[in-house]
């Protein structure tokens, strides 16, 4: 729940900025970069998500920091409980392989391209 709402501001912090971001570039590079970084920040979403379907879906109470969030119920909501046990671990790994790419793509901007992808994602220099 924690990452859920941290997440959830990450991605209202990033569509309020959205026109100070760099752009992702042109042609297929452009648009593979696009469509990860919405695989990305989709996936952010939908994992976290799917645990939450799970723990309302389950017959145990639910609490973050001891508050509850979801209550305990006689009996288990199955087909949430079923499609996050189905949905939630291999999304986890594809999102992790996402991750992975993508500091990947980082090293290979830095390092090969040196185009200064790395200072832009930064962010600009701090004035001391």
């Amino acid at each position: 729940m924690t990452l859920f709402v941290l997440i959830v501001l990450r991605l209202i912090w990033a569509v309020a900025n959205r026109r100070q971001r760099p752009a992702h570039g042109a042609g297929l590079q452009g648009l593979a970069a696009r469509l990860g970084h919405l695989a990305l920040y989709l996936l952010m979403l939908v994992v976290p998500g799917v645990a939450l379907l799970r723990a309302w879906g389950s017959e145990r109470a639910f609490a973050l920091f001891s508050v509850a969030i979801f209550p305990a119920r006689a009996e288990a909501v199955e087909w949430t409980v079923a499609l996050a046990g189905a949905l939630h671990g291999e999304l986890s790994w594809v999102m992790a392989v996402l991750i992975l790419g993508h500091v990947v793509m980082v090293g290979l901007h830095q390092a090969m391209w040196r185009d200064g992808t790395l200072s832009r994602m930064a962010g600009p220099p701090r004035k001391a």
